[in-house]
């Protein structure tokens, strides 16, 4: 029963964060509506999640974010999709410890190559539209990714200073005075 409880609980947190991340922080003045509160927490937890709970919690949060914009249907959850294997790519290779530098460029990484896929695919979708360029060529586009890429550090240093405050398994991962 406990653990049935544990998965409803956890679908209604993501859901209520999805929701205060379309109707609050998207109506705030700029740069805070860009910060990027729901990507931050799914990047953060990709990287501490088992592989089979992670990509459900990837299409859990594509399906709603695709219910609720209105963007092409399926846009989200392609691109959280893509996100998730190159994350977990670089992760297994590359950055394989989850020290908070490691935590950071990859959470950093995964918002970033979020962005560029996103707005790729979206692209790709819209290219008989007379009305729409190339993404990489607008100022407002590099301008949206820095202040995104900005919240993403101080959101990822908030979560992992607090993990690490109240688990014990982050501590032996960071840098010691000698």
């Amino acid at each position: 029963m406990s653990k049935y409880f544990k998965i409803i609980a956890q679908l209604l947190l993501w859901f209520f964060l999805v929701i205060f991340q379309i109707s609050f922080i998207s109506s705030l003045n700029f740069p805070f509506y860009n910060l990027p509160l729901l990507l931050s927490a799914l990047s953060f937890l990709i990287i501490f999640k088992k592989d089979n709970q992670a990509i459900w919690l990837v299409f859990l949060v594509g399906f709603i974010f695709d219910i609720f914009f209105f963007y092409p249907f399926a846009l989200f959850t392609l691109s959280l999709v893509v996100c998730f294997g190159i994350l977990k790519f670089l992760q297994v290779n590359f950055l394989t410890n989850r020290s908070f530098y490691s935590v950071l460029a990859l959470s950093l990484f995964f918002i970033l190559v979020f962005n560029l896929v996103f707005n790729l695919f979206y692209f790709i979708l819209n290219l008989t539209s007379a009305e729409i360029n190339f993404f990489l060529f607008q100022a407002t586009f590099w301008q949206d990714l820095a202040y995104q890429l900005f919240f993403a550090f101080i959101l990822e240093v908030i979560f992992f200073y607090a993990i690490s405050l109240k688990s014990r398994g982050l501590r032996s991962d960071f840098l010691e005075r000698t």
